[in-house]
C-alpha cells in the first residue's frame, strides 16, 4: 500500500458509503486518489480551539502511524479541520469481529487462529509500550483472508485524540461522565480493578483481562453478560469475580483455550500472564491442533460467508 501524507484534507476524500465497523464515531468507506479505497473515521465535529491542539493531534497521529505490524490496523492520515477531526485508515473488507461472528458459523480452527492473531498483535503493541484500554470485538477488524487486525488503539492511548473522543461523546449524549471517560474500556470488557476504583491506572494486565472476555465472545458468538439487568449489575458481577457463563461455551472447545481464557481473567492482575507468555504457551498448541485444519476450514468459511451476503 502506498504511503499517505499524514496530514490530509477532507476534500482529498470522496465518501461512498457508511460502514458497520462498530465502536465510536461515524465510519465511511471513501476513495482517495493515491491510496484507493480507505476508511474514514470521524472522531470530533466541534471547533478546534488552538494551533497548539492541532500540533498535538498531528504529533500523536505520527506516533499512531509509526505502528507497523500485520496485526495492527494501519493509520494512513489524519484530518484536522473545524467540524471535522478524522482518522484515515486502511480498509479491512469484512468489518469487525463481532459482526462476522454474528453473521457466520466460524470453524474452531479459525477461532484458534483469530485468538493467536490477537495475541500476536498485542505482543507487538506491548513491546512498544502501547496500552490499548479498549479491547473488544468491535475494535478487532477482519481482512479478506479472515486474519484480524487490532484497531482504535490511538483513541485509547493518545491523550489529544482521546480528549476529542470524550468531548464528542458528551456533545452527542448531553450526559456527564461515561464509561469511556474512565479510560479503561467498555464496561463488559473492563478489568475488575477499574470498576473498583476509577483512579486505577490502566496497565498491560488490564488489556489481558479484556482479551479474555473477547476469547469468550469468540467461542460463544454471544455478547458477554447479555442477561444482565443493567450496567450496575454487570459492574457488580465483575467486581465480585463473576465471569460470563461457561455453559455457553461449546462442548468441543479444547481445554487449552479455556485454560488460556481463565488464566487471563483472574481477579488479581498480578496473576494474569503477559501477552508474550500467553502467546508462547498457545502457539505450540495452535500449530499442533489447528494449523493443519486451517486451509480446509477457510474454504468452508468463505462458502458460509459468501452465501450469507
Amino acid at each position: 500500500m502506498a504511503t499517505a501524507p499524514l496530514h490530509m484534507k477532507s476534500t482529498d476524500l470522496i465518501k461512498t458509503e457508511p460502514l458497520d465497523y462498530g465502536g465510536f464515531g461515524e465510519v465511511y468507506l471513501c476513495y482517495h486518489a493515491t491510496l484507493g479505497h480507505v476508511v474514514l473515521k470521524t472522531v470530533y465535529t466541534g471547533p478546534l480551539r488552538s494551533e497548539e491542539s492541532k500540533k498535538s493531534l498531528l504529533e500523536e497521529g505520527n506516533i499512531m502511524a509509526s505502528l507497523d505490524h500485520k496485526r495492527v490496523v494501519k493509520l494512513l492520515g489524519v484530518i484536522m479541520e473545524d467540524k471535522d477531526c478524522s482518522l484515515v485508515m486502511e480498509l479491512l473488507p469484512r468489518g469487525n469481529l463481532l459482526v462476522m461472528l454474528e453473521k457466520v458459523s466460524v470453524p474452531m480452527s479459525i477461532k484458534g487462529r483469530i485468538i493467536l492473531d490477537i495475541l500476536e498483535g498485542m505482543v507487538y503493541l506491548t513491546e512498544r509500550q502501547v496500552i490499548h484500554k479498549d479491547i473488544k470485538p468491535e475494535n478487532i477488524l477482519v481482512d479478506k483472508d479472515f486474519h484480524i487486525k487490532i484497531a482504535d488503539l490511538g483513541l485509547a492511548t493518545c491523550q489529544a485524540w482521546s480528549k476529542l473522543t470524550k468531548q464528542e461523546s458528551r456533545r452527542k449524549s448531553n450526559r456527564g461522565a461515561t464509561a469511556g471517560d474512565r479510560g479503561a474500556g467498555t464496561l463488559s470488557y473492563m478489568a475488575p480493578e477499574h470498576l473498583e476504583s476509577i483512579h486505577t491506572p490502566s496497565t498491560v494486565k488490564s488489556d489481558v483481562y479484556s482479551f479474555a472476555i473477547v476469547v469468550w465472545v469468540i467461542l460463544t458468538e454471544k455478547e458477554p453478560y447479555e442477561n444482565a439487568r443493567s450496567d450496575d449489575h454487570i459492574s457488580q458481577c465483575v467486581r465480585h469475580g463473576d465471569r460470563p457463563s461457561m455453559e455457553s461455551i461449546p462442548e468441543d472447545t479444547p481445554a487449552e483455550i479455556i485454560d488460556l481464557m481463565k488464566s487471563c481473567w483472574v481477579h488479581n492482575p498480578v496473576q494474569r500472564p503477559t501477552f508474550k507468555e500467553a502467546y508462547d504457551s498457545f502457539l505450540p498448541f495452535y500449530k499442533k491442533k489447528f494449523e493443519p485444519l486451517v486451509e480446509k476450514d477457510l474454504c468452508l468459511l468463505r462458502q458460509y460467508y459468501d452465501s450469507s451476503r
